[in-house]
């Protein structure tokens, strides 16, 4: 399943800019790596939080849209607030599809609490 984000390229940076943004329902993100200069890009704050509402979001290779191109990107690092439990910022980190990746990998165990050994 091929996950999609959309994303804009901006200029402004800081601290007054983020914020401008994010009342804007909108995500500031820095996308990085594969040899290229990190590039400041702008999410969608409705966009994102339902792809995050998949767990296979954090470790799949997602397509990073940016000006109708293309590329391949895995989510880095990603900040909440703290209190609100928004998204505040996103890191991407684009990916060398020839090369490989260490990544981690969550174990995740449905139905534990129902297993009948376990609460014996």
């Amino acid at each position: 399943m091929n996950m999609k984000i959309n994303a804009l390229m901006r200029e402004d940076q800081g601290k007054g800019a983020s914020r401008r943004l994010r009342r804007e329902e909108k995500v500031p993100a820095i996308v990085y790596g594969s040899g290229k200069d990190p590039s400041a890009i702008t999410l969608n704050i409705h966009e994102i939080t339902h792809l995050l509402e998949n767990d296979e979001a954090f470790t799949s290779v997602l397509d990073l849209e940016i000006d109708k191109k293309t590329e391949p990107v895995i989510i880095k690092d990603l900040q909440r607030h703290p209190a609100k439990n928004c998204i505040t910022h996103v890191d991407l980190l684009r990916i060398d599809m020839k090369q490989t990746i260490i990544t981690n990998i969550p174990l995740i165990f449905i139905g534990e609490e129902e297993n009948e050994a376990i609460r014996l």
